[in-house]
């Protein structure tokens, strides 16, 4: 498959530190620090960008591990929220501790992230399915969705159902702007979703023609495991725009060889890439967040490394 990114720019690196607290599986940027849960503990972790821990949320065990997809976790003022997925429950907590902490037993298939307020996002099934059909708001306080975002209206093709009856089909990761939209990239089928504050969702589908065609899966031209799909996180960067972590193509899944791309977040539209840089015992990228013009990427051996953008 042809390579048609659009390369001017590149990481400049500035600093990096070790989480030395088991595998990290969700990255978070919040103001200037940095926010990191990580297996098996199941802590949220609190650094600034030197690596000195600023504060430990949750309690040991509380969101135990599953398929690599474990909790989400959001600071909105002084009120924390943490998605516990093998429990199915999600917390209301605050951070300064003058208030008991609330837990709500939710029915989704996956993941749910905090949008704003009291509602969340999360994958849902309708009854007798065992592959999430829909995107649900729920409403914290009611306890219950509010609204409905079926998943074949807004990509309006059926994906390849490479995963079908397997917990990754659909599975992906959250992140959130400081305007409050969320953003939802599902690894497998090569699309990712936009929630933006104001109800509108943007569908953002990669550029290089994912989902993975069948021929390349019967002849076994790749492997399909957890560890290929968890290498391609998201986030926000730049005010309507949205960076993708991805390795080269569909065809040439190597270990060395990464990319930010950079999508529209109104129209969908790819615009340019970066090229990532492996850590400095080249270990690939794991997870990316973005924040004050500067990416922060962290790796499998648990590095955490910070760089600006510059143009070429």
């Amino acid at each position: 498959m042809k390579d048609d990114r659009t390369i001017n720019q590149k990481l400049s690196f500035v600093s990096s530190f070790e989480h030395e607290e088991g595998l990290v599986i969700r990255l978070f940027r919040n103001k200037d620090h940095v926010l990191v849960s990580s297996a098996p503990d199941m802590l949220v972790y609190e650094y600034d960008t030197q690596g000195k821990l600023i504060h430990t949320y949750g309690k040991k065990g509380e969101g135990p591990e599953e398929n690599m997809s474990v909790h989400n976790f959001d600071i909105d003022s002084n009120t924390y929220w943490l998605h516990n997925s093998e429990k199915k429950q999600l917390k209301k907590g605050s951070i300064l501790g003058d208030k008991a902490s609330i837990n709500k037993n939710i029915k989704t298939k996956g993941e749910i992230a905090h949008w704003h307020g009291n509602l969340h996002i999360g994958l849902y099934c309708h009854p007798g399915k065992k592959i999430p059909t829909y995107f649900g708001v729920y409403d914290f306080e009611k306890d219950q969705v509010i609204r409905r975002f079926p998943i074949d209206s807004l990509i309006q093709e059926k994906p390849l159902a490479i995963f079908e009856g397997q917990n990754f089909y659909y599975a992906g990761t959250f992140s959130k702007n400081t305007n409050d939209d969320l953003l939802y990239s599902c690894n497998s089928i090569g699309y990712s979703f936009v929630f933006k504050r104001s109800g509108e969702v943007v569908v953002i589908k990669d550029f290089r023609e994912l989902p993975y065609p069948a021929l390349s899966l019967e002849s076994n031209m790749f492997k399909l495991t957890p560890e290929i799909f968890t290498a391609r996180s998201s986030c926000f960067g730049e005010p309507n725009e949205v960076m993708i972590l991805a390795n080269k193509n569909i065809f040439e899944r190597r270990d060395d060889i990464f990319f930010v791309d950079i999508y529209n977040v109104q129209t969908g539209k790819y615009l340019r890439s970066i090229s990532c840089p492996l850590s400095k015992d080249n270990e690939r990228p794991l997870f990316i967040s973005y924040r004050n013009q500067q990416l922060c990427v962290n790796y499998v051996d648990g590095t955490i490394a910070f760089y600006n953008i510059q143009k070429i």
